[in-house]
């Protein structure tokens, strides 16, 4: 879907949502797994019956702890590589915010969203980040005598 077709707030969480959890959009637990989810009325948020954690569409990805508004984020993804400068001027947010935005639409472009498997995005990063563990270190005997 292009940036200009997306033209509210509710439209762009609906798209976010169908990327998020293809094909019909329908949410996954990212903690357990499981497809039996509630929706909350008062408040965009989902509710697991298995394991009685809330979580919401961006839960588990780059965007968590969002401060942009979905449209600029379908805006973001829509227009793929480009430098922060020209995002700033295309969908309205200062240089800052664009840089940060542009590092997480490289995040999704490489490592992808969470699909159904219950892990995070920051799980994953973080275990092909990791490099291979050292030993344990010796416990040290105390400084302090017993007295």
């Amino acid at each position: 879907m292009s940036a200009d077709a997306i033209r509210s707030e509710g439209e762009a969480y609906r798209e976010f949502r169908r990327l998020r959890w293809p094909p019909a959009g329908e949410p996954v637990c990212p903690r357990c797994g499981t497809k039996r989810i509630c929706e909350l009325t008062t408040r965009p948020v989902f509710r697991c019956r298995a394991c009685r954690r809330d979580f919401t569409v961006t839960t588990g990805t780059p965007f968590a702890y969002r401060k942009v508004g979905f449209a600029d984020i379908m805006a973001a993804l829509a227009a793929g590589p480009v430098p922060p400068s020209a995002l700033s001027q295309a969908i309205g947010v200062n240089y800052k915010t664009a840089g940060i935005l542009r590092e997480r639409v490289a995040q999704v472009a490489a490592v992808g969203f969470p699909a159904a498997e219950h892990e995070t995005w920051r799980a994953r990063s973080r275990r092909r980040a990791q490099a291979p563990s050292s030993p344990p270190r010796p416990s040290q005997p105390h400084a302090c005598p017993d007295v």
